[in-house]
């Protein structure tokens, strides 16, 4: 989806924001993981990330 919104014209940093967790399961329990993200996203406070041990 990234590259498709970039290819249409789509400016990466000012106009997409793009995440990517493969290590992450299609389900609930990982959306509910990352739903922070999205909100800080929309209000303009982008999140930070801490690596897992």
């Amino acid at each position: 989806m990234c590259e498709r919104l970039t290819w249409k014209g789509y400016r990466s940093a000012s106009e997409l924001f793009y995440l990517a967790f493969p290590e992450e399961k299609h389900n609930e329990r990982a959306w509910a993981s990352q739903g922070s993200t999205s909100l800080q996203f929309l209000f303009e406070r982008l999140p930070t990330f801490r690596l897992r041990a």
